[in-house]
């Protein structure tokens, strides 16, 4: 069954620091939060408003060590905050790495990945 993006929402247009971000909603309900940036500076803490409380799967990194990036990204995921941002009642802290763009899947039922797992997330996230 194909799926397509039925509904796109333009979150936030950062267009002073050459950010965008977008929430397509899929024909099958999936929410996917798009980051952009353009420049080659990492936005560490870039705040985006999200309708669902929950976690949000990095699903897209294309800094990622497997495409030659520098590895900047979010440990596998985000947990939303109850702080309202961009007119929505939730937000993600996320890091845009730099030149790339990351896509953030809500998932409706999620398990969080064991400590080990994390551990090398973070230790790979950490390397110069």
């Amino acid at each position: 069954m194909q799926t397509t993006a039925v509904t796109q929402i333009l979150l936030c247009s950062d267009a002073h620091i050459s950010v965008v971000s977008f929430l397509p909603k899929s024909r099958d309900n999936d929410l996917i939060a798009f980051g952009v940036n353009a420049t080659p500076m990492a936005r560490y803490n870039y705040r985006l408003g999200v309708p669902e409380s929950g976690f949000y799967s990095e699903v897209i990194n294309t800094d990622a060590e497997t495409y030659t990036g520098s590895n900047v990204g979010n440990l596998g995921g985000v947990q939303s905050e109850a702080l309202e941002w961009m007119g929505r009642e939730r937000s993600i802290l996320i890091h845009l790495p730099p030149l790339a763009t990351v896509a953030l899947k809500f998932e409706k039922q999620f398990v969080r990945p064991s400590g080990e797992l994390r551990k090398r997330w973070r230790f790979r996230q950490t390397k110069t």
